[in-house]
Order: structure tokens, then sequence, then C-alpha cells
């Protein structure tokens, strides 16, 4: 077994958390494709109007992830307070307030179609 430099050990360290760190693009990608297919179509009235934007906040509160590649010490480095407890925070919100919003236009949906096979047993009055 061969023996490591103290900088060697921290090159690896950081390669291995880089990725881990790193992984928001995905995410990003998501939030932001959710936003935009939120606001593309307000006829459909789904999703309120602000939930859009707030996507698109969300995804814009992740872009200081990308800069983990470039700063090596202060709060944009991997370990630093931007790219994991920001983005970490901003994820968490997100994922509370969208299940919230998808719950509620299930609990809609239902609503909508029990009134509608509703409608249909109603006799028609002559």
């Amino acid at each position: 077994m061969a023996c490591t430099t103290g900088e060697a050990s921290e090159a690896l360290n950081d390669a291995g958390w880089l990725p881990f760190v790193g992984v928001f693009y995905a995410t990003f990608i998501q939030v932001i494709a959710v936003g935009l297919c939120i606001l593309q179509h307000p006829e459909q009235r789904v999703f309120p109007r602000w939930l859009g934007f707030f996507n698109l906040w969300v995804g814009v509160v992740m872009l200081p992830d990308v800069l983990i590649f470039w700063f090596k010490s202060g709060p944009f480095a991997w370990n630093g307070i931007a790219p994991f407890w920001v983005i970490l925070c901003a994820f968490c919100v997100w994922f509370l307030v969208m299940s919230w919003a998808v719950q509620r236009a299930v609990r809609q949906q239902v609503a909508d179609e029990r009134q509608a096979v509703a409608l249909e047993r109603e006799p028609i009055a002559a």
C-alpha cells in the first residue's frame, strides 16, 4: 500500500465531495422547467401563477452551486455556506411548497370530478 501525502489526501477528499455537493443540476433543470410550464399555461390553472415564479426563484437560488468547481475556499467553495446550506434550505422549502400545491391540486381535481359525476346523474327536468 502506497503512502500518500497530505496534499494528495486532501485532493482526493475534495474530489469525493464535489460530486456529492454539486448534484443540484438535475434539480435545477426540474425546478426551472416546472416554473416555466406553470407560467406558460395560465388557462389550465392547475397551479397558481405565483408557484411558477416561486419555482424560478428557487432555481436562481440554486445557481451558486455551479461555483464550487472554481472556488477552493470561502462561501462559494464546496464546504462553504452557499453551495450546501443555502441550496439545501431552498430545496427543502421548495419540496414542502410543491408537496402542498400538488396535494391541493389533486383534491381540487377529485372534487371537480365528483361534481361532474353528480351533475350527470341528476334527472333532466321535462
